[in-house]
């Protein structure tokens, strides 16, 4: 009996140690550069190999992306699961994919809230879901 303890006790040590490194990780809005996979519920498909992007800069409330056309930049704020985007501009350049940037970046303006996994982000406006993103791998 003693010799079976010694044997699965350092295996239960190991397993105990591993797995609460596995939840120490907190996925958090500037964990990642998010991705946009659907648009009011429509998937987003934009010409050649271009993605529109968002990524957020906690410490200046700042967020920036590629929208489809042109690079935007703006602020924003998070309470709790509520957000707010605010400010928003970007470059003016015209492509086939503009109206996919102003759909985006006009969506982004009316969000308020948004709910968080370790692989998708899902931005919400009067609580219909009207953003997902992906986390960029």
């Amino acid at each position: 009996m003693k010799n079976t303890l010694s044997l699965f006790l350092p295996a239960l040590i190991l397993l105990s140690c591993s797995a609460s490194r596995e939840t120490s990780y907190k996925i958090t809005l500037e964990s990642s550069q998010w991705i946009a996979d659907s648009l009011d519920g429509k998937k987003v498909s934009l010409s050649g190999s271009s993605e529109i992007t968002l990524e957020f800069d906690k410490p200046n409330g700042k967020v920036h992306g590629f929208a489809g056309c042109n690079r935007y930049s703006g602020n924003y704020s998070v309470n709790n699961e509520n957000i707010k985007f605010s400010d928003i501009s970007s470059t003016d350049a015209y492509c086939s994919d503009y109206d996919t940037e102003t759909k985006f970046l006009r969506i982004l303006l009316t969000s308020d809230r948004y709910s968080l996994t370790s692989a998708f982000l899902k931005i919400y406006s009067s609580g219909k879901l009207v953003i997902v993103l992906r986390k960029r791998k």
